[in-house]
């Protein structure tokens, strides 16, 4: 879930899960909102844990611009937590393309469509992630698969 503030604050919470074990991926966040010229830009703290698997959590600090048909965004690892960036677009109307990277984990493409339900939103998409040699989640070789996700925000 998501709260957001009139005055661009924001706040949320998700839980993942990462198979059929149940082991879990949470992460929570705060962070700031607002328009600059028609593009939205966040800045946030952004804090993940997993529960269930030998996989330490880390911190990261992040901003992204959103402009009509795409968004980019980059997290500073906190720590020693490697950074990553993402850029995303909806140009292609019918489906989202998101290409994502980690310096220290190796990087995916994410071929996703969203729509509303009950409130919310559902996302179905497939997510083909590729390991690098410093790869940190070494105990999710192949983590590419199908999802369905509901979200919504109060």
């Amino acid at each position: 879930g998501l709260v957001s503030l009139d005055n661009g604050i924001f706040a949320g919470a998700k839980v993942m899960s990462l198979n059929e074990a149940s082991d879990l991926m949470t992460t929570t966040m705060v962070g700031y909102g607002f328009d600059l010229g028609g593009v939205d830009l966040n800045v946030a703290y952004v804090d993940r844990g997993y529960q269930g698997i030998d996989i330490d959590g880390w911190e990261e600090v992040g901003v992204s611009a959103n402009f009509d048909l795409f968004g980019v965004y980059y997290a500073k690892g906190l720590d020693d937590a490697g950074d990553f960036y993402l850029v995303e677009t909806s140009a292609l109307k019918v489906v989202d393309v998101a290409y994502g990277d980690w310096d220290n984990a190796g990087s995916f493409i994410e071929v996703s469509k969203s729509f509303d339900l009950a409130g919310g939103k559902v996302k179905v998409g497939f997510i083909d992630h590729d390991n690098n040699d410093e790869d940190l989640l070494d105990k999710v070789q192949d983590v590419d698969n199908f999802y369905v996700g509901y979200s919504i925000g109060f």
